[in-house]
């Protein structure tokens, strides 16, 4: 036995490790050469759940809105009293003496930095008034610059850098930045770079959000910066209240909405578009919709800032993930064999591996591959439930096999099945059922001349045979009783007794076939007596909680053995009591041949026999027998008698004819007392 169970364990281990590695193979391949879309998708989610940077100076954005370009919200006299917005109405692009005038209101009201997100390429009207302003205020404005691709005659793609047109730049003073971000292959921002190589020049080129840092924390920090990095937007720079820009040139709106500029004392202010058709909008990792770019500079300044950078694994450390993580789920199917703990374990891990996928973004500014790691822990996972599910499911199949050896397969589905059965415990219930008990004729003597192991093996294969037809019958079989059968229909679910009686025929068919064998080889026929009864019966348990046996219990039973038991009484091979015949209906066995009405001992109401015809007595044979039948019960002995003989003429060797031919002769010459009834009494059990 403890080989067995060793060599389970180990054909399970087997099988559970091979599952894990090929999924841990596959994930491998698949994550270290593709997927990183899906790859990317599953990162953001992290960025998403991590906690956003936020600055520790404040934030204000001025938007170039729709409100802006079209100021439906002032009316004329506002316009034409300020400059700025008369400039503003004329259409945008506007003069950059607006961008002028912004500057020395925003910084004059304490703005700590002002960050103009406008490209300024080529002269234009106002560059004049925006040139002094930047000499007056110039090292607290940053501008930005641009990297263009263009694609030469050629085919090639060149690079060209585009500073603020040069006649605002006179001063030095102003601060420059590019503005660029590019996308990841999905159309993302995740990375942002923080310095460039012009063509040309040996000398990297700051992002505006790193010229913005160093002016803010100093240059030192502004150096330690990476190229690039990828980034956790800041949740202040995204989430920042937008004021309109037209708001800082209508004296009104200046006062109630801007507070005389005291909602921009001490912060930073960036302004840039914020209109429908700017085309300056990204999406990020942290989700949430389009950042407009003026925001996306703020964001990138709250991650570099903070620090909140992180770096994403390579293909390598991908496909290692994901094998890892499907040789974990092997580890765990291993640790926790019930399948249902099972399934916490792996949903603990998926939770375990947010949380730590979480607390290494933001604690060691790694981010973890988490579809890897999940899809190697998931398909892995479910991989070995799959696996076990199919050997315990092969397992109870077997175990079912062998116990509808012992038992019924109708009560192994009981037990197996549905566990809040009774027959899980010891009692019964009553049952309205049908009984058969089958036995071999002579086979006690015939025992005694054959070595047991031969007797044995044709007594299985016989009891083989019957098995399967009551099996196939509807029926199960309660119990074997050394070569005899008692089979019942009806103790789990409902049943007729036509069952039964069709299991009877092909049990004497099946005995035919046998007895051509058993002849060939040499051997003595069998014969079969069967004997069937419907009635009430007790189906349960009888036994001790140590060991129980499912059984009927009842008069029902008793009267089906002895009705098998008279068969030699009568030479018939099946008899059948009146319950059996009236369960039948229209049946085939409903036209059955009545055999007699006998009071069997220990019962003293009389039971009414039934046999199935003989298929050669034509059918006024059988009209004439029942109704001479009729006549002997009645005391017509002598029309009974008459009808008997010729009968038992026309049909030698008919037991029963003969059998009542001589119960006629005898009535006639010892009448019976009165008053007759037609009942018979058994002698014996």
């Amino acid at each position: 036995m403890r080989k067995t169970k060793a060599g389970d364990r180990h054909g399970r281990w087997q099988a559970l490790a091979g599952t894990c590695l090929a999924a841990g193979v596959i994930l491998a391949v698949a994550f270290a050469t593709g997927w990183r879309k899906q790859q990317a998708h599953f990162g953001d989610f992290l960025v998403q759940l991590a906690p956003k940077p936020v600055m520790p100076v404040g934030v204000a954005l001025v938007g170039m809105d729709n409100s802006s370009l079209n100021l439906d919200n002032s009316s004329p006299e506002q316009i034409a009293a300020s400059p700025s917005l008369t400039a503003m109405k004329r259409g945008y692009p506007w003069s950059r003496a607006v961008y002028a005038d912004a500057i020395e209101k925003l910084l004059d009201a304490g703005a700590r930095l002002v960050f103009l997100d406008v490209v300024m390429r080529g002269p234009r009207e106002g560059d004049e008034d925006l040139r002094k302003a930047l000499e007056k205020y110039g090292d607290r404005v940053v501008l930005v610059s641009t990297f263009a691709e263009d694609v030469s005659g050629a085919g090639q793609v060149i690079v060209r850098y585009q500073l603020p047109h040069e006649g605002l730049l006179t001063s030095g003073k102003a601060h420059v930045g590019f503005a660029n971000f590019w996308r990841d292959e999905d159309g993302v921002v995740r990375v942002s770079p923080f310095s460039f190589k012009r063509p040309g020049s040996e000398q990297p080129v700051p992002s505006a959000a790193a010229v913005m840092l160093g002016l803010l924390a100093g240059k030192e920090r502004q150096a330690a910066l990476p190229a690039e990095a990828a980034f956790i937007p800041g949740k202040q720079a995204i989430q920042e209240t937008m004021l309109p820009m037209w708001k800082l040139f209508d004296p009104a709106t200046w006062s109630r909405d801007c507070k005389n500029g005291e909602v921009f004392r001490n912060k930073i202010v960036a302004i840039g578009a914020y209109f429908s058709d700017a085309h300056d909008e990204f999406p990020t990792a942290a989700g949430g919709g389009l950042m407009p770019g003026v925001a996306m500079h703020l964001a990138v300044l709250a991650a570099a800032w903070e620090g909140a950078f992180y770096s994403t694994p390579g293909a390598v450390a991908k496909g290692l993930t994901a094998f890892l993580a499907a040789m974990a789920a092997w580890i765990v199917a291993l640790l926790f064999r019930n399948i249902v703990l099972r399934a916490v374990v792996y949903g603990c891990c998926l939770a375990l591996a947010l949380a730590g996928g979480v607390a290494a973004l933001v604690w060691l500014h790694i981010q973890i591959p988490l579809l890897p790691l999940l899809a190697g822990l998931i398909v892995s996972g479910v991989g070995t439930l799959v696996v076990d599910l199919i050997a315990e499911g092969k397992a109870r199949h077997h175990a079912r096999r062998i116990l509808e050896r012992y038992v019924s397969p109708d009560v192994v589905r009981e037990i197996l099945d549905r566990r809040d059965s009774f027959l899980e415990s010891l009692g019964g219930s009553r049952r309205d059922v049908t009984v058969l008990f089958a036995d071999l004729r002579g086979f006690t003597t015939l025992a005694e001349s054959m070595e047991p192991a031969d007797l044995l093996a044709e007594l299985n294969d016989y009891l083989g045979r019957m098995t399967s037809i009551i099996y196939d019958a509807g029926g199960g079989v309660d119990k074997f009783l050394g070569d005899g059968i008692l089979a019942v229909w009806g103790t789990l679910e409902d049943s007729s007794a036509a069952q039964a009686l069709n299991c009877s025929r092909r049990m004497l068919e099946e005995l035919a076939a046998l007895n051509v064998q058993r002849t060939g080889e040499g051997k003595p026929e069998w014969r079969l007596g069967i004997g069937i009864h419907k009635g009430p019966v007790l189906f349960g348990n009888v036994g001790s909680h140590k060991k129980m046996e499912p059984t009927v219990i009842g008069d029902t039973v008793n009267l089906a053995s002895r009705t098998e038991g008279l068969n030699k009484s009568y030479g018939t091979e099946i008899l059948f009591t009146r319950s059996v015949r009236g369960d039948c209906g229209g049946d085939d066995f409903a036209d059955c041949r009545p055999v007699d009405r006998i009071r069997v001992m220990g019962r003293s109401r009389a039971v009414d026999l039934f046999t199935v015809w003989e298929p050669a007595i034509p059918s006024q044979d059988r009209l004439a027998y029942e109704q001479s039948v009729e006549n002997y019960r009645a005391g017509r002995f002598l029309e009974a008698a008459a009808a008997f003989e010729s009968l038992r003429s026309a049909h030698p060797g008919d037991t029963l004819c003969e059998l009542y031919a001589a119960r006629c002769r005898a009535a006639l010459e010892n009448p019976p007392e009165e008053p007759w009834d037609g009942v018979s009494h058994a002698k014996s059990k």
